[in-house]
């Protein structure tokens, strides 16, 4: 994300919120002089809905006009689990890639299946693509 961010704006602060990162990620931030912070957040104070600074355990506050969090994606998938499908740790559906789930006639799309991000048109696509699974898997059976 702070790749990303840096393409944007050089006043960039990299606030870990107690994670520590790897040697090498903090190489990477201080040759480009991009300040870190790892104490945990507090607060995050603002006005309406702008946030103007961020408040520290310590009770250091920085000021800041604009933001990014970097999203933890886990997709819990108890009903998956009743129903017998295998599920990776990070709580996505093992699946063959194209809507095939470890537990034969149950087939899923979309954000089931991944662990980042997703929109309406790549969970349509997946969703299309299940759907040749149960019409190739019924074709198959029934010939």
């Amino acid at each position: 994300m702070a790749k990303i961010i840096f393409n944007w704006s050089k006043d960039l602060i990299v606030i870990t919120n107690g994670v520590e990162l790897s040697k090498g990620g903090v190489q990477e931030l201080h040759k480009r002089s991009i300040k870190i912070i790892s104490e945990p957040i507090k607060n995050l104070i603002g006005d309406d809905g702008h946030l103007q600074k961020i408040e520290f355990v310590s009770g250091e506050t920085i000021i800041r006009s604009g933001g990014f969090v970097v999203p933890f994606f886990y997709r819990p998938n108890q009903f998956a689990e009743k129903l017998g499908c295998e599920v990776h740790e990070n709580g996505t559906v093992v699946t063959d890639g194209v809507g095939r789930t470890t537990k034969k006639y149950i087939y899923i799309a979309g954000e089931t299946e991944k662990s980042g991000p997703s929109s309406l048109m790549i969970s349509a696509a997946d969703g299309n693509k299940a759907a040749v699974s149960v019409n190739t898997d019924l074709t198959m059976e029934r010939f």
